[in-house]
C-alpha cells in the first residue's frame, strides 16, 4: 500500500523528514514503548510491528473513506 505524496508541502514537512533520525517528539510514545518492552516483555520488533499494523490500518480506513468504501462500521463510531 504505497502512499502517493502530492507536490504541496505538508506543514510538518521538516519534522517528518527528521522522524527517521530522531523519532517522535511525543514522549508518551517512548514511555509506552518502554512499558511494553520492560513490563510486558515485548521485543522491539514486535512493538514496531504493532505500530506498523496500527498505522496501516488507519491509512486503509482513510483511503477507503476517500473512495467511499464501506467498512461495515457505523460511521458515527469512527475515530477521527
Amino acid at each position: 500500500m504505497a502512499a502517493s505524496f502530492g507536490q504541496s508541502r505538508h506543514p510538518d514537512e521538516a519534522a517528518l523528514l527528521d522522524w527517521v533520525h530522531y523519532g517522535p517528539k511525543n514522549s508518551d510514545i517512548w514511555n509506552l514503548v518502554r512499558c511494553l518492552a520492560h513490563q510486558h516483555g515485548m521485543r522491539l520488533a514486535e512493538i514496531e510491528a504493532l505500530i506498523d499494523s496500527a498505522l496501516r490500518s488507519e491509512l486503509k480506513r482513510r483511503e477507503d473513506q476517500v473512495r467511499g468504501v464501506s467498512s461495515g462500521v457505523d460511521p458515527r463510531q469512527s475515530i477521527k
